[in-house]
């Protein structure tokens, strides 16, 4: 308080930075949600209120900055565009080997290739497949 007057004494100017409360009739900081002012400049704010550059002003503390809310943004976009290119990636590879087996079978008559049939162990010694007699008629065309 600046200047007091009348008894019990009550503020009538207070200090540059403080304004009188009507009710109470004590000088308060003038800046909002302001703990402590001087010369019109906030100096410390209420707990829960951050200080303003210029300290003219308390404004409420963020829970994440703008800063970090948009880093998390380009952090979950970028992988959902990894994720979604992996995806792609799988699904090329596996149509792809899908079609080639295809075309494979298609063009060996339906059945799998010697060498495909010695991989999955349905070759026997004769070089038939598990349980086939071996054919000694002559093919189609040839003389005997």
């Amino acid at each position: 308080c600046k200047e007091c007057s009348g008894t019990p004494l009550t503020c009538t100017v207070c200090e540059d930075g403080y304004t009188i409360n009507e009710k109470t009739r004590i000088c308060e900081c003038s800046i909002e949600n302001c703990l402590v002012c001087s010369d019109s400049v906030c100096k410390e704010c209420k707990d829960g209120f951050t200080l303003d550059n210029d300290g003219l002003k308390c404004k409420e503390k963020d829970k994440l900055s703008p800063g970090a809310i948009a880093g998390i943004v380009i952090g979950v976009l970028l992988l959902f565009l990894l994720l979604l290119l992996l995806i792609t990636i799988l699904v090329v590879v596996a149509v792809s080997m899908a079609l080639s087996h295809k075309k494979k079978s298609s063009a060996s008559g339906g059945k799998l290739e010697c060498k495909e049939e010695e991989e999955m162990g349905m070759v026997g010694a004769s070089g038939h497949g598990a349980g086939e007699e071996e054919d000694t008629a002559a093919p189609p065309g040839a003389e005997s």
